[in-house]
């Protein structure tokens, strides 16, 4: 059963992304998200993700068909809607709570 309402781990990162380039491309969508996630990050599951949250409701993509193509196509653009903001801080808040109790225990 798929929850809704919170991010996967790799989704927080992507949306993060998304809000770090804004009106970002997916190519510079998965740079940014190698840089948070601190290691090399295939192209497929980005695409997946972007297409995941935008099927949330998270992302709205859109091609521009003024700016030159990339492989034929146009470049598909990706904006983070007001339910993908919701959705990240949540996630981020949780993230800081466990991150704070971590600590407080000494583990990190």
């Amino acid at each position: 059963m798929q929850r809704t309402g919170t991010l996967e781990q790799f989704e927080q990162l992507v949306l993060a992304a998304v809000v770090a380039v804004p009106n970002g491309y997916a190519v510079s969508i998965h740079t940014q998200v190698e840089k948070f996630a601190g290691r090399s990050v295939k192209f497929g599951p980005v695409y997946s993700a972007l297409n995941r949250m935008e099927g949330k409701g998270y992302v709205r993509s859109w091609r521009d068909p003024s700016i030159p193509q990339s492989a034929g196509r146009p470049k598909r653009y990706y904006k983070i809607l007001p339910p993908g903001v919701s959705v990240l801080k949540d996630s981020l808040r949780t993230a800081a709570r466990v991150l704070a109790q971590l600590k407080a225990a000494g583990f990190v």
